[in-house]
């Protein structure tokens, strides 16, 4: 793969216009969904569980999955939108990084995923999820662990988290 120094012209210009689009398109989002109360907010693994408790996970191995049904991630939510739209600056030269990966058609690693009932969150792989997307790929490859959840009891939801831990 190219130093960032040895990409032709063409394709930083390509790459700029792309993320700094994308980054545009998802300050404006952020900004529209404040005034009209619809956010556009990453959904985050610890949201979709609030209330549930983990109560088991199984590995589903290696699967190609819907880049539609990738919702939230496990812990980069201040980063991307709920477009995988980059949203802060700092995320630049690792987006950068894999776009260029991408472009050269070199293999990309699956990205994990965390899948609770029908959707998917991002346990490693915001960028490349944000770079297919932003390249129009409807798929990804992703290493898939399902959660299993069930409602927390009373009793469970009123106990302090340590005690929760424990009893897990």
């Amino acid at each position: 793969m190219y130093s960032y120094a040895e990409v032709p012209m063409s394709v930083k210009i390509e790459l700029n216009d792309k993320y700094y689009g994308l980054y545009r398109r998802a300050t404006l989002g952020r900004l529209l969904g404040a005034i009209t109360g619809h956010p556009r907010s990453l959904r985050s693994l610890a949201e979709a569980t609030d209330g549930y408790r983990i109560c088991g996970q199984h590995n589903e191995g290696l699967q190609t999955v819907p880049l539609r049904h990738i919702v939230g991630s496990e812990g980069r939510c201040n980063d991307f939108d709920r477009s995988f739209r980059p949203l802060k600056t700092h995320t630049r030269p690792r987006w950068f990084s894999v776009a260029r990966a991408h472009l050269s058609g070199l293999g990309l690693p699956p990205v994990e995923l965390i899948r609770v009932g029908d959707e998917y969150y991002v346990r490693d792989g915001n960028h490349r999820v944000s770079v297919a997307r932003a390249f129009g790929q409807p798929y990804i490859e992703a290493l898939v662990t399902e959660y299993r959840v069930a409602p927390r009891t009373t009793r469970e939801a009123r106990a302090p988290a340590a005690l929760q831990e424990a009893t897990a």
